[in-house]
């Protein structure tokens, strides 16, 4: 009887070792030894060890925290997939080694963190760290606008400052690259673009040329450069060339108080013994002065519209009395006119494309003699803008004058009189000229006409 026990607790033994055995077998069997690894939907490679897979991306994680510092959480979905071959394309199979695990993973991995985010009519626009943040980015937008004082020319208050769209911030999980620091997000905002494209201007440039270069319009390229003032650029200087839309206005209203000269009238008195070029000025004219308060409502810094609130008299002008002469200059002309200088003629009376052309320019070396082209009395003798050193010579009563441009020399006076023919002066280059020549006008009752009318076709062309 205990030789049966023996035996039955033997078989046993051996019936438990091979189903242990067994069962060893086939879980060995059913474990997979490879894994596919996906991030996104996205094959990585082949790996052996999930769980190595969940320290590297833990690792990861707290990495990108540090250098962030914000609550980052991995948003990626990261899947092992038991490998099954031929399920996957040979490049997909490839093994991923423990060296290189950790960098296709930092490549692949995408991170969200608690963000506070400034949104405009409710669409999100930038995102940052912490509220603090956003709300000093809201506020620094409202003080850019806020004026400066007037200075000695008048006293600026501003009575309101306001942005137009309704701004909020919210709090949201956001992906990590899309955080903003205080700065750039308020650029962003006021550019109406997180994009930035800067030209540094060389030596030759000019508004018209980088606004061409870069298919711009000149006024579009001095929106988007309000700082620069004028036309004149600095070799170095950087110009911006994005056009600013803000995401928000800044309205402003300013009350202004200023203090305007107002203009003294003139009264002229004529005296028929005095030339019309001579003038006597026998009481000085006084502006006078006046408090002006206005109400100026502006735009992104921009005035939009201004009106007077208020206006007090500091001051009455006082009126300056002028004696004017009117004696009229006899008739001294002959009508028969001499060719005033030696040359040929380089552009006529009419149209050219620099605008209209009042009279005739001949062409001569400076110092060449200019004559009186007719009797008369020297109306003026001297330097103005455009013409130069010029001579001005009435021919009688205002009727007909002529005037001759751009003198190297002036050989006579106001109020002399000429003959026809007398030496009045020389060619030369002064005022707007771009070469040694005489500007010659003929003007009858006021009014410029083609001194070549009056000369003979033969003179027309060369003397």
């Amino acid at each position: 009887m205990a030789r049966r026990k023996r035996s039955n607790f033997t078989l046993w033994f051996v019936l438990a070792g091979i189903l242990v055995i067994v069962g060893m077998t086939l879980g060995t069997s059913a474990r997979p030894l490879l894994y596919v690894l996906r991030v996104d939907g996205q094959c990585l490679g082949v790996v052996s060890d999930p769980d190595d897979v969940t320290r590297r991306v833990d690792g990861i994680l707290n990495e990108a925290r540090n250098v962030w510092a914000a609550d980052l959480q991995v948003t990626s979905r990261v899947e092992c997939v038991p490998y099954k071959k031929g399920e996957y394309d040979i490049q997909d199979a490839s093994p991923i080694t423990p060296d290189t695990l950790s960098e296709k993973l930092g490549e692949a991995l995408k991170f969200s963190a608690n963000a506070f985010v400034v949104r405009v009519e409710g669409n999100d626009i930038v995102a940052l760290r912490d509220r603090a943040a956003a709300e000093w980015v809201i506020e620094e937008i409202r003080r850019a606008y806020l004026g400066k004082p007037g200075g000695k020319s008048g006293n600026v208050k501003v009575e309101q400052v306001s942005i137009l769209q309704q701004v909020d911030i919210a709090e949201k999980k956001v992906p990590v690259d899309s955080l903003r620091e205080a700065e750039e997000a308020r650029q962003i905002l006021l550019r109406g673009t997180d994009r930035i494209a800067l030209y540094t201007v060389c030596r030759g440039d000019s508004f018209w040329a980088i606004a061409r270069s870069r298919g711009m319009t000149v006024e579009d390229l001095r929106k988007a450069n309000p700082q620069i003032v004028g036309d004149k650029l600095q070799i170095g200087q950087t110009v911006n060339l994005i056009v600013p839309e803000p995401y928000v206005n800044v309205v402003t209203v300013e009350t202004v108080t200023q203090e305007i000269a107002i203009p003294f009238n003139v009264s002229v008195e004529y005296d028929e013994n005095k030339w019309p070029w001579e003038q006597v000025v026998t009481r000085r004219g006084v502006s006078g002065r006046k408090e002006v308060v206005l109400q100026i409502s502006k735009k992104d810094g921009r005035e939009v519209e201004r009106r007077i609130v208020s206006e007090k008299l500091i001051e009455e002008p006082v009126t300056q009395l002028l004696v004017q002469g009117s004696k009229l200059i006899p008739d001294l002309g002959t009508g028969s006119y001499a060719w005033p200088t030696q040359g040929s003629i380089t552009s006529r009376y009419g149209w050219r494309r620099s605008g209209f052309h009042h009279g005739v320019d001949i062409g001569a070396p400076v110092g060449t003699p200019v004559i009186a082209a007719d009797n008369g009395m020297v109306a003026y003798a001297g330097r103005l803008p455009y013409y130069g050193l010029v001579v001005r010579i009435d021919h009688g009563g205002g009727k007909v004058v002529t005037v001759y441009g751009h003198l190297s020399r002036i050989a006579v006076k106001q109020g002399e009189i000429v003959k026809r023919g007398q030496g009045i002066g020389n060619v030369g280059s002064t005022g707007r000229s771009t070469g040694p020549h005489l500007h010659f006008e003929l003007r009858i009752d006021g009014a410029t006409t083609d001194p070549l009318k009056m000369y003979p076709a033969s003179s027309s062309v060369s003397k």
